[in-house]
Formats: structure tokens, C-alpha cells, sequence
């Protein structure tokens, strides 16, 4: 590490006087110098102390903590800087506060899987076996940690304990927890890695560019109001299985296991707006969790993330919860995940959308929960592997690719989809399960695709090509810190000196800086404050005071950027822009101003501003500008002049830091407003601010760039060829009109993950686009709420949305159409009074979409397709003909029969309030087996039932039931339960509600005199094969339409065959099949089951119940050793009731045969057992997970038999042929490759005889 002493002339090194005097300051005083580390840097770094001033040596043996401390402490005295420590190994027994302001930094290389550590290592011990002790490092706003490792040695790989995180955002009892960064860092075996603090909320944590190995956490966001930034992760457990350091794992040990286990790579609670990119997770039990907060339950984050990759995760994406506002994902990479997107159950409703998203996952690709009411809107993606079950929820799947082969893609009953231009491989089609009406056409579409960014976004390098400091409060410039000196000439001849000399960096220590005049950093010069840090003002490091051209606001610009020149880590303010002055603040100039290319502009703070940033008076092609911060009065940044390749990155603008600037958390500014928060400050932002315009530029990046509180947003303006590039993750949030089209450049300026916020008020819009635009604007994902009144406001060109979440359309439109085309494409527009202004229609286009019609003709929009309803519309497809049913209420009765009309226009309604006791009545005219009853509401979508519960009759005055409860929902209520026989239903209301109780239409699914051959009488015995007549569905529920066994009832899909204790069996069992019976319980009371079973393996289980409750408990099956070998399993059932019941068998599990099953009265004998052994063979093992199949003959006949295997296709994929000379022979088969996962038959043939066939599940 070589150090370059500040120049106090002409960049000369110091005299030897000065050097005695800099080494004759005290051991923890400041003296700022240049270094130069040891691994490349973006910067060149200025320090203010090293942590060897004070003998620390990093020798890994020292305790160093008292002299970290102190360092930092020290610094924080001076108001802000860097605290240096050199490459080696720190122990820190104790905890490191960060005060504000202050930047602990190390030497740091990225580090390489599978290569030892170097650079500066931290050494934690503090908190062990306690996750709930103080944090290694906490950090106070605006304070930074970077370019260094973390390294817990006492951490085993085989005994992996707690530890409280190992840096803590945000100090308990501290005001404020803001701009917290933490850059380059290695957490090589930390236990939580970076956490934002749930006891002190706050806003905008930076984190970027974190490897390494954290074993539970690596980073967890809570409790976050204001935009996050998460950028460049990299989690494995190969990082500190490589480190080279103490007590370092195996790679591929057992503690991958805990990790695959119990960790988590980024957990995401309450948090708003945070952009989390650029992400590689490898090896967690869950890449990225959407997770409930724990400061405020509830509540779940939103969001955008792009480009992550979760590799050999068990879950990549697992959402607890989901935000109305939506959350984004996209260009997300799976590989070899369990699971890819797997939402728990949540009854709230939300969205996430997945755009260019790429999945190949070994279980399930994308699972939702049948509890969930949200969306998940997908475009453009692809599933190479693992299934999609859709058990709730919408799904929606427009222009993808589903690749998963023979996996069983399904539309749960609970679930609906739409599904539009999507492309299948290998039968991967969906099967439609559905209740509920989905929209399903294959039809192919040309629609436009998420463009790549063209520019790699990263923290590029930014420093004069000459590494020589120049201290501008050293003579012979002298300038001086105290707010009241004119520093002017000061600061200009450092700088002028530093370009006469060939560049430099001009530094400004701590302090507030006067200047009257104008400044110009001229070409390979950096003027550099002390605070490098990405953050707002907030009250410490160096401050520019700027004072020239008040109220003149063409004059020069406060600062201006020659080419090739740049600003790193300073703040702007304007003493005399006073906040008590609002709402007659004086103009003036911009203040930065680009000269010419290559300017850049990096951690910036500025407030009080009348006008940020100009780069459109001179072309400034390859302008850089990575987080520029803080207030302005009029225009934050503005764009032109022709310019060519410039990068915004990570704008950060809110009218908070200037209202609320006299809290000392954003600095206790004296020209703050006397009234803290002062509504008058945010009224005058909200109607004259306009944040970013783009000009005549052409491909320009914009990257997380977020305001609030703005007239306009962002606007496009009508200027030469105008502005063309990409945006990605830009939010606007409490803006009047959040984005504004008046032109684009002809290659256009798409948008992806991008979240807009229009407040609740009447000239407030989302989008708007004036007469003269003819250009179109593309949206690839994007969120919008905060209910304005019209949401998009067109008065000419086009705009196109693919997966958009309008969780607030518009309080009185969505949009209001003068000119031009609003195109919707599988996307979601939630409820609202109206679509458009009045004959508009045919300007709007929507396909694929989750979208109402309201006021509007649909017929007359120029495309109207694959839509489904915000009220989910329930399939009437299987319904029981209504014909000759009568209805009766008690209420309106004589309206009773228009629930049964088939007219959808006529109802039944209550015509008064609902209130508990009301009933209605259905006479089916036949005793019925039921099991599903839709109240259809369309018509009248408020007018479901509060509440209500079910009962059934056979006679219209003995009831049984409630045989379901509970509310009703909006459009359609779907009551499900078991079957219940009945001829006659009542629904009775349980609630209160302002709104009637109407039904426009009732329906009924079940099985009209779905009697069996005869009611199988208890006590006695019933046969497995003989359960009732009715088919799938109804009588049983099997997971093929195949009798596998192919015995007795043939046609039917139970699985039967011949058994050796004579008559039949019923085999090939698996999970979630069942068979039904009638059945006569001629004595009530309690009875003692028999179950007679079969398996060849441990834990398979099935339960039997009555009438929808289970009697049995759960019933498992012993290992008898062989398919056909048969024991008796005994269990007790609860007291039955006599009478005409409906019985079930529930298989738990598949791997076992049932014979029978025999009810008897205590005290009674036990059925003898007969066990003759017929001709049968049995195939073992069944499931085949090895090589090696066994075909086992039971008095089979003797002679040549050909062996063949059939795959689901009924493609012979294996053949043989072998001798019997022995009936009871053992026959191994071994096919001479793996066979793919799937169902098989396998068939015997012999000369003169019947095939016999078996089926075969390999996994």
C-alpha cells in the first residue's frame, strides 16, 4: 500500500517541516492523504486516519477494538471521513459503532470461489451462540463499509451456532436510519450477514457487491418506507469452503446441508420500492424470500428485482405474502432448484409478475397455494423443468415456453388461468382442473420482447489518470471551513493548479465551504469531499455553500464540469434559499453544469437547489452519474444537447430532506423550514418541480433512479431527435403527472420494473402524453397506485404495457382518450368506475388480461380477447339440469324461481338488507349426491351473501347439516363440501350487510341417483373393488382413467386385480385417491374396522370416513413383505349413527393393496381368512427407483414368455424373452438404459395364453 502525502504546491512532495509536523499530531488526529491500495479501486481513496497510526497491525492476535473505536470516533468529531485499515487480519473482540458520516474501509479484492481470502479480514467473536446480542458493526446514517472481509473464527462448520448479525443498519435509540452503505464486502461464515433494523425504521440502504458464505441470513430488509437499494450479491457456501482461513470447511460438506437446510440468501419484509439486482444465490434453502415483517405483521414487501440467478437452492423464491401494489421479477434464472416460485397460502390479494424469466427447477417450477386469491402474471418465460400447480389463484402465461416434458402442469380447482400464445414440448400442455372459468388458446402471437440493457451496470471506475492530492485548506490555498469565509479563489486555484499540473484531486475536508463566485473543475481533475458515501444531505461531510446569481437564474452555473472532470462525495445547499421564504423562492442557475464528455458526478448531495444538473447546453456524450441525492425547487437533472451514451444511475430526490431539515437526522439545516415538515414546501414541490427531462439524447441508461413529490416525473421532451436508451427499476412516487410524453427518439426508450405512484387527486395522472406525441413507449413490467383521477391521460401516440399491475386504475377513469392507442397485454387493471371517457373504445386494446368492463361496449374496442373479470366467474360446465326445480324464500318468494331461469339478467333478491335467518330453498325433485353449489351474483357483484351456512334434506323437514359455512365473495360464491344425498338444499344467511342478498342464477354439481348396486350393509363386509357406480369424480378419484389391474369392472379407472385370497384386490395405489360407498349402518354404535392389506415397504397409510368425517384416524400399513401377502389392521371408530350413509377410503399414500375392509360389533369374532394362492403375478420393487425389476410367478404356466415394457405413449421401450420351467420363478429384469420417470405397463405373453399386465411407476 503506497500513500501519496497531500501537495501544499504544486503537487511537490511536503517539505521535511511538514512532514515533522504531521507526524507531531496526536495519534488519533486526522491527516488526510491520498493511497493507493493494494487491489483495484473505482476511486482513489482519501483517508483521514489509518488505523496503523495507532500501532494496529493486523496481525491476528491484537485485539484492535479500542483502536478502531477511537479512530471512528475521532473522525466523527471532525464531521465526517474515512477511517483506513490496511490489508491483514483485525481481531475485534468487541462491537464497532459507525457514527454518522464516517467510511471504515479496508483493502479488498472480489474474491474467487475456490481461492484463499486476501485483503483486510475482520476478526468477529462478540455474541456467540446469542443472535439476539449487539451486532458486530452498527451503523448510524450516512456511514459506510468497504472494501473488506468479515471472518468469524470461532464459527465450526460442523457445530454451527447463532451469532447476532454482523452489521446492524440502523443504532437502537439512535434518531434516524438512513443511507446506510455497505460496498465490496465478504462475509466469509457470518450467521446473519447485513440486517436493517426492526426496532429503527428508516429509508435507503445501499448494499453492493457482498460475496460470500452467510449460513442463515445474508441480508434481511424490514421496516424500510423509502427506496432500498440491493446490488451485486453473491452467496455459495464453495466461498468460505475456499476462503483458506482457520477451521475452513471441505467443500461439499455437511455444512452445505445446514445451509441448504436453514438458510436464506435475502429476505425481504416490510419495505417499499427496493431494487435488488444483479444476484446469484447457491445452495439455500430459499434464494429470495418474500417474507411478513415483523415491525409491522401484515404487511409484505413490493419492488423491483432483475437479473438473479438461484442455483441448486431448495426454493428459489418463496412468497408468504403478497402486496396489492405487485412485485416484480425479472430476467430471473432457476437451475437446479426444487423448486422455482413457490407462493404459501395467503387469502389477501396481490401480484407478482415474472417477466424473461428462465426456470428449470426439480419439483415444482411454479406452485400457488389453493388458499391464495392474488395473480401471478407471467410473459415471455420459459420452464425447462418441474411442474406448474396452479391450486389458487390467477395465472396468467402469455408468449412462454413450457419445456417440463412430461411433468404434469395443472389448473387446480381453485385456481383459473389464462394462458395465450404459449408453446409446448413433450405433452407439458396444462390439464384444467378448474372450477372457475379460465381463458386457454395456443393461437401464436408476435409480440415485442423485454429488451436487453446494453450497458453493463456496475460501479464503473471514475478517477483522474494522475494520483496526486491536493489539500485545499493547506497553503498555498488555505481555504476554510467555517461558513462564513468566501472560498471562491481558494478552491479555484487548487483546482486551476491541479489542471496546470496534468490533474488531481482536489480535497475538502469537513466543513461548511462560503463561495460567492463560480467554480470549473477542469479536465482530469476530481474536486472530492470527505464523505464518499451514497446518501442524501445529511448534516456532515463537506458542504459547498453556494450563493452567486440569486435570483438570476440564466446566469453561470455554481459548478461546471470540463471534460473528462468529475465530483465525488459532496454537498450542495443554498444558505439564502430559505424554507420560511415559501412559496416566493428566488431562481438560480443550474448547479452543475457538464462542458463537455466524460463528465461524472458520483455521490453527490444536494438540497435547497432551484436547479440540479445541466447536460443539455453543451453535448456531454458518456456523462456518468451513480447517486445524486437530495431537494431541488424546479429541475433535478435535464439531458441534451445532443448527447450520446450517458448513465443515470440511483437518483434519489424527496422533498422531505429540505421540509424536514431541521431534524437531525437530515442534518438540522438552519435554512430549514421553521415548521418541520411544512405542507407548504411539499405544495410548492408538488406543483413547480420537474425531476428528470430527456431531451435530444440518444442511448441513454436509466438505472433506480426514484423521486418524490413532483409536478412531473419524468418527461420526455419534443427536442431534435429526442431521447432514445433504457430504463430500468425508475419510480416515480407523489407526482402530479409521473411520467410525460411530448417525444422519443425512433429506437425508443422502453421501461422495465417500474413503479409509479400518482396521489389521490383531480389533476393527477400516471402517464401523460400530449397532441403533438406520435412516438410509442413500451412498458415491460410495471406497478402503478395512488388512485389519481384519470390514470393515463392520452392525447396522441401509443402505449404498450405487458405485465402492468394498475392496482388504483383511476378514481373516476383509467384512461381519458383524446387520440392515440392504449394496448394491454397480460396484465392486470383492478376494478374501477370506468375504463374510458365515453366512445372511446376503439382507441384501447386488451388481451390477455384481468380486466372489467366497465362503461364501456366491449364489442366496440378494437381488441377485446382472452380477458377474464376482476370477480372470478365460476364454470358452469357439469352442472345438474335444473329442469322442473323449484325455489322458495323467505323473502320475495314469488322472485325465488328467477335463481332458476337461465337468465342471468333476472335474480332473487331480498330487496331490504341482509340480515341472519334469511333463507333460500331448492327443491331438486330427486335425492342427489352433491358435493359443489354456485350462487351466481355477476349481476350484482356487492350482493353475495355476509355469511351463510348449508343444509340438506331428503324429506324438506328432517335437515342435515350445516353441511358447509361461510362468506360469500364478490360476483360468484363456490360452496364446496364433501357429498352429501338430498333432495332439497337450504342456504341460510348467517350475516348482516347493507346490500340485498340476490341470486341471479343457482347451480349444482353432483351425481343425480348416484345409488350403487345396493347399500352395502354395517356391520359386514365390504369389498375394495365394489365401491358405488358414478365414475371419476363422483364414485372414486384415481389418478389415471386406466384399470391398471384390468379385472372385474374393466372400463372403470380403479386399479383391480386378481388377489390370492380369492376374488379381487385393489391396487397401484397413490396419494389422494379414493373410492366411495353407500352404506347402511343397521345398528348404531361402535364398531371395530378390519382392514385387510398388503405391502412390501414401510409407512403407507389411508384413513376411511363418514359422511365427510373421518372415523378412523390414520391407519398404516405394515411391511408384510410381498403385494399379495395379506395382514389384518384393527382399528375403533367414534359412535356411527344408523341410517343410509355415504363411506370413504382415503389412500394417504400409494405402495399398498386393499382387499377389504369388515365393520363388526365388539365382541364379536373376527372373519376368518381364507388364503388359497390363484395364478397371479406380482412386479416388485413398484415404484422402480434402481437398475433392476422382479417379475415374481405364482403358478403361472409354464413355457416361452416375451417381456415387453410400454411407456404412457404405448411405445415398447423394452422387450426380452425368457423360459419358465418353474410357475413360481423369479425373474429379474434390467433394461439396458435408465428409464424416464413415468408411468409403465408391463406385460407377460405366453404361446396359447392370456397377456398379463401390470403397471409400473418408475421415479
Amino acid at each position: 500500500m503506497k500513500n501519496n502525502q497531500a501537495h501544499a504546491q504544486r503537487g511537490i512532495t511536503l517539505s521535511l517541516l511538514a512532514l515533522i509536523l504531521m507526524c507531531s499530531f496526536p495519534a488519533f488526529s486526522q491527516k488526510w492523504r491520498l493511497i493507493t491500495p493494494s487491489y483495484p479501486t473505482t476511486d482513489a481513496p482519501v483517508i483521514g486516519i489509518s488505523v496503523a497510526d495507532s500501532g494496529a497491525t493486523g496481525d491476528g492476535v491484537t485485539d484492535v477494538t479500542n483502536i478502531f473505536q477511537r479512530s471512528l470516533n475521532t473522525l466523527s468529531k471532525a464531521g465526517g471521513g474515512t477511517l483506513f485499515v490496511p490489508k491483514g487480519k483485525y481481531v475485534i473482540k468487541g462491537n464497532l459503532t459507525i457514527p454518522k458520516g464516517i467510511t471504515l474501509r479496508g483493502e479488498w479484492q472480489q474474491p474467487v470461489k475456490g481461492q484463499p481470502l486476501v485483503g483486510t479480514i475482520l476478526m468477529a467473536y462478540a455474541g456467540r451462540n446469542n443472535a439476539n446480542a449487539a451486532a458486530f458493526i452498527t451503523m448510524q446514517p450516512s456511514a459506510q463499509v468497504q472494501d473488506l472481509s468479515i471472518w468469524y473464527p470461532e464459527q465450526l462448520p460442523d457445530n454451527i451456532v447463532p451469532y447476532p448479525p454482523a452489521i446492524l443498519f440502523g443504532q437502537p435509540n439512535y434518531f434516524g436510519n438512513e443511507f446506510c452503505n455497505t460496498k465490496n464486502l465478504t462475509l466469509v461464515n457470518v450467521y446473519d450477514g447485513i440486517v436493517f433494523s426492526v426496532a429503527n425504521g428508516g429509508t435507503c440502504p445501499v448494499i453492493w457487491n457482498i460475496y460470500g458464505t452467510p449460513l442463515h441470513k445474508g441480508i434481511q430488509l424490514d421496516n424500510i418506507v423509502d427506496v432500498g437499494r440491493v446490488q451485486y450479491l453473491d452467496f455459495s457456501p464453495v466461498y468460505w469452503a475456499g476462503s483458506g482461513l482457520a477451521n475452513a470447511p471441505a467443500a461439499g460438506s455437511g455444512f452445505a446441508s445446514w445451509i441448504y437446510q436453514n438458510g436464506a440468501g435475502i429476505v425481504m419484509r416490510r419495505n417499499d420500492w427496493t431494487n435488488t439486482a444483479f444476484v446469484n444465490v447457491e445452495g439455500y434453502n430459499v434464494g429470495f424470500w418474500v417474507s411478513e415483517s415483523v415491525a409491522n405483521p401484515g404487511a409484505f414487501p413490493n419492488g423491483s428485482n432483475y437479473a438473479m440467478n438461484f442455483s441448486n437452492c431448495n426454493t428459489a423464491v418463496q412468497v408468504d405474502g403478497l402486496q396489492t401494489v405487485g412485485i416484480m421479477f425479472s430476467r430471473v434464472t432457476v437451475t437446479g432448484c426444487a423448486s422455482g416460485f413457490v407462493l404459501n397460502p395467503y387469502s389477501k390479494r396481490g401480484a407478482i409478475q415474472l417477466h424473461s424469466c428462465t426456470i428449470a427447477a426439480t419439483n415444482n417450477a411454479i406452485s400457488i397455494d389453493s388458499t391464495v386469491t392474488g395473480s401471478l402474471l407471467m410473459q415471455q418465460s420459459t420452464v425447462n423443468g418441474g411442474k406448474v400447480n396452479i391450486a389458487g389463484g390467477t395465472f396468467t402465461a402469455s408468449d412462454c415456453d413450457f419445456n417440463n416434458g412430461s411433468q404434469k402442469n395443472v389448473i387446480g380447482s381453485r385456481g383459473r388461468a389464462i394462458l395465450t400464445s404459449n408453446r409446448y414440448s413433450n405433452g407439458s400442455n396444462f390439464q384444467n382442473n378448474s372450477y372457475y372459468v379460465s381463458s386457454i388458446d395456443d393461437t401464436p402471437l408476435s409480440l415485442s420482447k423485454m429488451p436487453d440493457v446494453p450497458t453493463t451496470i456496475a460501479a464503473e471506475t471514475h478517477m483522474p489518470s494522475r494520483k496526486v492530492l491536493y489539500l485545499a485548506t493547506a497553503a498555498p490555498y488555505n481555504a476554510k471551513a467555517d461558513g462564513v469565509t468566501d472560498n471562491t479563489t481558494a478552491i479555484q486555484n487548487a483546482l486551476n493548479q491541479a489542471g496546470t499540473d496534468g490533474g488531481g484531486i482536489v480535497f475538502l475536508p469537513p466543513g461548511k465551504y462560503k463561495v460567492s463566485g463560480h467554480l470549473t473543475v477542469p479536465t482530469n481533475v476530481e474536486l472530492k469531499g470527505a464523505n464518499d458515501v451514497s446518501s442524501a444531505p445529511t448534516g456532515t461531510g463537506s458542504i459547498l455553500e453556494a450563493y452567486a446569481d440569486k435570483g438570476n437564474p440564466g446566469g453561470t452555473p455554481f459548478l461546471r464540469l470540463s471534460a473528462g472532470s468529475g465530483i465525488r462525495g459532496l454537498v450542495f445547499n443554498y444558505p439564502e434559499q430559505k424554507g420560511d421564504l415559501v412559496p416566493n423562492f428566488p431562481q438560480y442557475p443550474y448547479t452543475i453544469q457538464g462542458l463537455g464528455s466524460d463528465v461524472y458526478i458520483i455521490n453527490i448531495g444536494i438540497r435547497a437547489s432551484y436547479n440540479g444538473v445541466d447536460l443539455f447546453t453543451n453535448k456531454c456524450d458518456n456523462h456518468y452519474i451513480d447517486y445524486l441525492a437530495g431537494h431541488v425547487f424546479h429541475t433535478a437533472v435535464r439531458v441534451g444537447g445532443n448527447s450520446n451514451g450517458g448513465r443515470i444511475y440511483n437518483l434519489h430526490f424527496n422533498t422531505i430532506y429540505f421540509a424536514n431539515g431541521s431534524e437531525s437526522k437530515f442534518g438540522s439545516w438552519p435554512n430549514a423550514p421553521t415548521r418541520n415538515g411544512d405542507s407548504l414546501v411539499y405544495a410548492y414541490n408538488y406543483n413547480n418541480v420537474s425531476w428528470m427531462e430527456l431531451g435530444d439524447c440518444q442511448n441513454e441508461t436509466l438505472y433506480n433512479d426514484f423521486v418524490y413529490g413532483a409536478n412531473y416525473g419524468l418527461t420526455l421532451l419534443s427536442e431534435g431527435a429526442n431521447a432514445s436508451g433504457i430504463s430500468v427499476g425508475v419510480s416515480v412516487d407523489g407526482a402530479r403527472k409521473a411520467f410525460a410524453f411530448n417525444g422519443i427518439g425512433t429506437a425508443g426508450l422502453p421501461f422495465i420494473n417500474t413503479q409509479i405512484v400518482s396521489l389521490n387527486d383531480t389533476a393527477n395522472s400516471y402517464i401523460v402524453t400530449n397532441s403533438g406525441f406520435t412516438g410509442t413507449a413500451d412498458f415491460y413490467s410495471s406497478d402503478y397506485w395512488g388512485n389519481p383521477d384519470n390514470g393515463i391521460q392520452l392525447k396522441g401516440g401509443t402505449i404498450n404495457w405487458q405485465t402492468a399491475n394498475f392496482e388504483s386504475p383511476g378514481r373516476v377513469r383509467w384512461g381519458n382518450v383524446q387520440a392515440g392507442a392504449l394496448n394491454l397485454h397480460n396484465s392486470w387493471l383492478w376494478g374501477n368506475n370506468a375504463i374510458l371517457n365515453a366512445n372511446t373504445e376503439s382507441h384501447l386494446s386488451a388481451r390477455s388480461s384481468i380486466i372489467d368492463s366497465s362503461n364501456i361496449h366491449p364489442a366496440q374496442v378494437a381488441l377485446w380477447k382472452n380477458n377474464l373479470g376482476n370477480s372470478w366467474s365460476v364454470s358452469t360446465a357439469g352442472a345438474l339440469d335444473r329442469k322442473g326445480w323449484t325455489a322458495t324464500a323467505s323473502a320475495t318468494n314469488g322472485d325465488a324461481r328467477y335463481a332458476l331461469d337461465s337468465n342471468a339478467t333476472t335474480r332473487w333478491a331480498t330487496n331490504g338488507s341482509q340480515v341472519p335467518g334469511q333463507t333460500f330453498t331448492v327443491d331438486m325433485k330427486t335425492t342427489n349426491t352433491i358435493n359443489r353449489i354456485v350462487l351466481d351474483a355477476s349481476q350484482s357483484p356487492n350482493d353475495d351473501p355476509a355469511g351463510y351456512d348449508v343444509y340438506v334434506s331428503t324429506d324438506n323437514t328432517n335437515w342435515t347439516g350445516p353441511i358447509a359455512s361461510g362468506v360469500g365473495s364478490p360476483g360468484m360464491t363456490l360452496i364446496l363440501f364433501p357429498d352429501a344425498v338430498g333432495r332439497y338444499i337450504r342456504i341460510v344467511q348467517t350475516g348482516s350487510k347493507g346490500n340485498y342478498w340476490s341470486i341471479h342464477e343457482l347451480y349444482v354439481w353432483g351425481k343425480v341417483n348416484t345409488i350403487p348396486v345396493q347399500a352395502i350393509a354395517i356391520p359386514g363386509k365390504i369389498e375394495a373393488e365394489d365401491f358405488d357406480k358414478g365414475g371419476q369424480g363422483v364414485a372414486y378419484n384415481d389418478a389415471d382413467a386406466v384399470n391398471s389391474g384390468g379385472q372385474y369392472r374393466t372400463t372403470e379407472g380403479v386399479d383391480i386385480e386378481n388377489c390370492s385370497e380369492g376374488g379381487y384386490d385393489v391396487g397401484w395405489t397413490n396419494a389422494n385417491e379414493w373410492m366411495k360407498y353407500t352404506v347402511n349402518v343397521t345398528t348404531a354404535g361402535v364398531y371395530t374396522i378390519q382392514a385387510r392389506v398388503a405391502s412390501p415397504g414401510n409407512g403407507s397409510q389411508f384413513y376411511i370416513e363418514l359422511n365427510g368425517v373421518n372415523i378412523s384416524g390414520t391407519i398404516t400399513i405394515p411391511n408384510t413383505t410381498d403385494w399379495q401377502k395379506y395382514q389384518t389392521v384393527t382399528v375403533t371408530t367414534p359412535s356411527l349413527q344408523a341410517g343410509v350413509q355415504t363411506l370413504r377410503i382415503v389412500e394417504l399414500t400409494g405402495g399398498f393393496n386393499l382387499n377389504y375392509v369388515t365393520f363388526v360389533r365388539p365382541g364379536a369374532r373376527m372373519i376368518a381368512v381364507n388364503q388359497p394362492l390363484p395364478m397371479q403375478t406380482v412386479v416388485f420393487p413398484n415404484p422402480v427407483t434402481g437398475k433392476q425389476i422382479n417379475v415374481q410367478m405364482i403358478n403361472q404356466a409354464t413355457g416361452n414368455y416375451q417381456i415387453q415394457l410400454f411407456n404412457h405413449l404405448g411405445q415398447s421401450v423394452y422387450s426380452t424373452k425368457v423360459s419358465v420351467t418353474n410357475g413360481n420363478q423369479l425373474i429379474p429384469i434390467t433394461p439396458d438404459h435408465k428409464l424416464p420417470a413415468g408411468n409403465y405397463i408391463l406385460e407377460l405373453s405366453v404361446h396359447n395364453g392370456k397377456p398379463i399386465t401390470s403397471k409400473l411407476v418408475v421415479q
